[in-house]
């Protein structure tokens, strides 16, 4: 209805209601005649038009009054105009969001099938058919068998199900009503100086849509003078106010921007160190209009930070190129999984093929973050019964590595598998060479069938241990590392770092008082006589832009930092007491509360008791109580009575830090040995080898945090020394004045000098196995660790509880060949506190222990030999004649540890370093034939016991090669 129809009802309305008012019900003639002059005065627009007063004549309130009444007209008809324009809005939207997902759906199926074509047209050379899965629908899903919403059809793949009562989504509503945020824009391929021409919020969106599930969002236009791509980075509290964090194990966003967007998620504590989540990539590719999961291993976080990149610009305009960024409905949560879920297709027929299915190849696209599986399962469909348990074939995908003898290809009928074990040859035999490589016979006498090509797979390493003796380097980075060459030429270079360090109570100095005592893994850089321990009373060191102490911040953290009805006996005079915690809240809700012993009272601060302010002992403490109380004179708390007391402790505990003695920072108080206390350290060092400053990314300039002040080179201005991590300054260089720099530099980060050995073991049995041991006397100062399924028990006399399957055991450990007490030599030989082997294949707890679940795969005689290079131990090769040969002598190579217990034929244990031996698997063809018309699919996905309860493994397509 357009808007002249809208005044036109709307006079028609009023003639009749005042004509009805007068008793007269008005005639089509009489709304006529009340039509005209006001179908003359709108003809050109509103009903109101300007009356002006005579001045000095008396005013004219009839003529105010109509024109405040054609105003209010004017704006009711220009409201139901704007309502009328949103209302249509939202229906259009509405249906484009409906074109939207549909047309995505069909395209999604549409790159299914090109996908499955593509993979059963690959390297084909039969006639071959293909089905597939994307889990854009359940019309291939068997909902009867497949664990409930183990399908997640919004993000498209099978997965872990929450688990709801463990379910928690953070509040985000502090950045609701956000119209604007602070984010960097810069270029991903460096163009001339000063190409970024515009950073800013597109009209009409809001930072804050970003946060919300409203059909609104946020997008971030940028604009720069080439067409390499953009990145925007920008960084988010996840609470509106300041805590000891969030914990979070997914990340779900949706992408409004206008191509695929690449993103990388950081967390932080502090708003200093950021690290990435546990099990993540370096980027996720988010395509547009998109929701995408993220999920990784449990973090506490209080601060999150995206980085998000586009190739192609949106909007090309001569030379300028625009890229638009934007999300909604970013959510962050903590979810608990239930262990195991399993997927089941409906049966699935191939189109096109003649005659029955005989082999079956898989690709899938999946995730599977550390201590997750997924396992994979073909069975022969019947219409009469569903598949037994020896029906379901295990299958591996194509692109996966074997493990465990699974083959890629399954057989229906016309194929045989065989396991063939292979004693090491005493003395080795050398089968050929070739390049002057010597080729290694393993089998003295022919296998008894000849495998089919690609269906053999060589497993070593029975009753070892896989040995990576790789050390490799991590770069960190420094940025604005405040330099003060006031008090000498020569200054150390520093780095900040916040760890999880050592907790131990030792005393200060002999006969001194026991003190908690905080070892972090280097030295910390502390000069007393122009730093400070920590930070002033005033300070902030995440702003600071001038830092001139060694500890940043030191915090206690406990699962529950809330104590309840701590039990206290009141003084029987009225002296301080100290309850069992140092460092509590001094406001809010986190303020001491003092009760009788039932409850029943709640004593009054001031007039029964008084709480001790820290800054009383100690000026330079912040507002926090010491943990001292005492009864006053003019109160009900007698001597001696039971009391209870409920409190919350402060985690800034920066204020005990006493002194600092190399590596080891002592607190001022002993805050005792509680099972689920533990400290985080923010501290500075100085990079020093191995960990030394790489030259080539040095950047010092004059000013913090921008390149707009003076920036200084190299020779002329200073002088570097990596090896001791200091900086001199040059007196006749271009630093002069303040004498103070910032500087930027990255260095590397060197490994301890241990080596890590694997081993992977089977617990065939249904019930966990629980085992204890006594200490094995690991040298953890040396950084050597033991750790189950990536569950460090360094310290611990029991192994984790070890549920069916397979198990993965870590050792860190110095080299055995220079230490007989090497952590590997020591955990080898464990025993139980029975006296009995742990460690032994087919022994009391394992049914299998092997180096490596990944096998040596099959080569051509002639590819192994003439193509294969001589370091390259992961691949072997079958001769005509029926030799297994590798290109390296059988136990020779560092990669294989063998010293441990074996059981020997008499089934007594020896303990010892052995021969390497093997095991053969591989399929065979023989002369059956049954006929497969449809087959199903399973997929069974699984977290370990010790995993964090919010990661999952996840299968987001499937494509089946039929034959």
């Amino acid at each position: 209805m357009s808007i002249i129809d809208k005044q036109i009802n709307k006079k028609v309305e009023e003639i009749t209601l005042e004509s009805l008012r007068r008793g007269k019900v008005p005639a089509a003639r009489d709304i006529a005649i009340g039509l005209k002059p006001f179908m003359q005065k709108v003809a050109s627009g509103p009903s109101f038009s300007p009356r002006f007063q005579p001045w000095r004549k008396t005013w004219d309130y009839v003529a105010t009054n109509q024109s405040l009444k054609d105003i209010k007209f004017d704006l009711d008809i220009a409201v139901e105009e704007v309502v009328d324009q949103l209302s249509k809005m939202i229906r259009r939207n509405a249906f484009v969001e409906l074109a939207y997902s549909s047309q995505k759906m069909q395209i999604e199926t549409l790159i299914g099938t090109l996908t499955n074509l593509l993979f059963v047209s690959k390297n084909t050379d039969d006639s071959f058919a293909g089905v597939f899965d994307t889990f854009t629908d359940l019309s291939k899903v068997d909902v009867r068998e497949t664990t409930q919403d183990a399908v997640d059809l919004s993000e498209g793949c099978v997965l872990l199900p929450a688990n709801d009562i463990r379910a928690d989504r953070v509040n985000m509503s502090h950045l609701y009503g956000k119209t604007s945020w602070p984010v960097t824009a810069s270029e991903v391929t460096p163009g001339v100086t000063g190409s970024l021409v515009q950073n800013e919020v597109v009209p009409q969106s809001a930072f804050g849509n970003a946060f919300s599930d409203m059909v609104s969002s946020w997008r971030q236009v940028v604009t720069i003078g080439n067409n390499g791509g953009a990145r925007i980075e920008f960084t988010i509290p996840l609470s509106g106010t300041m805590a000891e964090g969030v914990t979070i194990s997914r990340i779900g966003i949706t992408s409004s921007a206008a191509d695929v967007m690449y993103v990388s998620v950081l967390g932080s504590l502090d708003n200093v160190n950021y690290t990435k989540f546990a099990g993540l990539p370096e980027e996720i590719s988010v395509a547009s209009g998109s929701t995408t999961n993220i999920d990784f291993e449990s973090a506490r976080v209080q601060f999150v930070r995206f980085s998000c990149r586009l190739n192609n610009p949106t909007v090309v305009d001569g030379g300028s190129f625009g890229y638009v960024f934007g999300f909604k409905n970013i959510s962050f949560y903590k979810l608990g999984r239930v262990i195991e879920s399993q997927f089941v297709s409906l049966p699935l027929a191939p189109t096109g093929l003649d005659g029955g299915i005989d082999k079956v190849a898989m690709n899938v696209v999946e995730d599977i973050p550390r201590g997750c599986s997924i396992d994979y399962f073909i069975a022969p469909y019947s219409a009469t019964a569903a598949p037994t348990a020896d029906q379901w074939r295990p299958i591996t995908p194509l692109n996966r590595q074997a493990v465990d003898g699974i083959s890629k290809v399954v057989r229906f009928g016309q194929s045989t598998d065989k396991s063939v074990s292979l004693p090491p040859l005493d003395p080795a035999v050398i089968y050929d060479t070739v390049r002057g490589i010597d080729l290694y016979q393993l089998n003295e006498d022919p296998l008894e069938f000849e495998p089919t090509f690609h269906t053999a797979f060589l497993r070593r390493g029975d009753n070892s241990w896989f040995r990576n003796t790789q050390r490799n380097a991590v770069i960190r980075e420094a940025r604005d590392a405040f330099i003060d060459f006031t008090s000498g030429d020569v200054q150390n270079m520093y780095a900040v770092a916040t760890q999880q360090p050592d907790v131990t109570q030792e005393p200060k100095t002999n006969g001194g008082a026991n003190l908690t005592a905080l070892t972090v893994d280097r030295a910390i850089d502390y000069n007393v006589s122009t730093m400070l321990l920590i930070p002033g009373k005033n300070t902030n060191p995440e702003t600071d832009q001038r830092p001139r102490y060694a500890i940043y911040k030191v915090q206690r953290l406990r699962d529950n930092m809330t104590v309840t009805n701590e039990s206290v006996v009141a003084p029987s005079d009225f002296s301080w007491k100290q309850l069992a915690n140092y460092g509590i809240k001094a406001t809010g809700t986190g303020r001491p509360v003092i009760k009788n012993a039932s409850g029943s009272v709640t004593y009054t601060e001031g007039k029964d008791y008084e709480l001790e302010l820290e800054s009383t002992v100690d000026p330079n403490a912040p507002n926090v109580l010491s943990g001292r109380f005492r009864r006053l004179s003019t109160g009900s708390i007698q001597a001696g009575a039971a009391i209870k007391v409920s409190y919350i402790l402060e985690s800034d505990i920066t204020y005990m830090v006493d002194s600092i003695r190399t590596d080891k920072i002592f607190l001022k108080k002993d805050l005792g040995n509680v099972p689920d206390q533990y400290f985080l350290v923010t501290f500075r060092f100085i990079p020093r080898t191995p960990n030394k400053i790489r030259k080539s990314t040095l950047n010092v300039t004059s000013s913090y945090g921008s390149t707009s002040g003076t920036s200084y080179s190299e020779g002329p201005d200073f002088i570097v020394d990596t090896s001791q991590g200091t900086i001199t300054r040059v007196p006749t260089g271009r630093i002069q004045g303040t004498l103070q720099v910032y500087v930027d530099f990255q260095y590397e980060e060197q490994p301890p000098d241990l080596d890590t050995f694997t081993t992977w073991v089977r617990v065939d049995s249904r019930d966990p196995l629980e085992i204890s041991f006594s200490p094995p006397g690991l040298d953890i100062d040396a950084g050597e660790r033991f750790a189950v399924d990536s569950i460090d028990i360094s310290g611990q006399t029991t192994l984790p509880s070890l549920g069916f399957g397979w198990h993965q055991i870590t050792v860190r450990s110095r080299r055995p060949e220079a230490v007989g007490t090497a952590a590997i030599n020591l955990i080898a030989k464990l025993t139980d506190r029975n006296g009995t082997p742990i460690f032994v294949s087919g022994g009391k707890y394992f049914a299998q222990m092997i180096a490596s679940r990944e096998p040596l795969f099959q080569r051509t005689y002639i590819q192994l030999a003439k193509n294969t290079p001589k370091g390259d131990h992961g691949y072997f090769a079958i001769t005509s004649e029926g030799y297994v040969v590798v290109n390296f002598e059988p136990g020779s190579t560092e990669e294989i540890y063998t010293y441990g217990y074996r059981l020997n034929e008499s089934n007594t244990y020896e303990l010892d370093s052995w021969p390497e031996y093997w095991t053969l698997d591989y399929s065979y063809k023989t002369e059956e034939a049954t006929p497969v018309e449809k087959i199903l699919v399973k997929a069974i996905l699984r977290r370990g016991t010790g995993t964090d309860g919010g990661v999952t493994p996840k299968v987001h397509e499937y494509h089946i090669r039929l034959a």
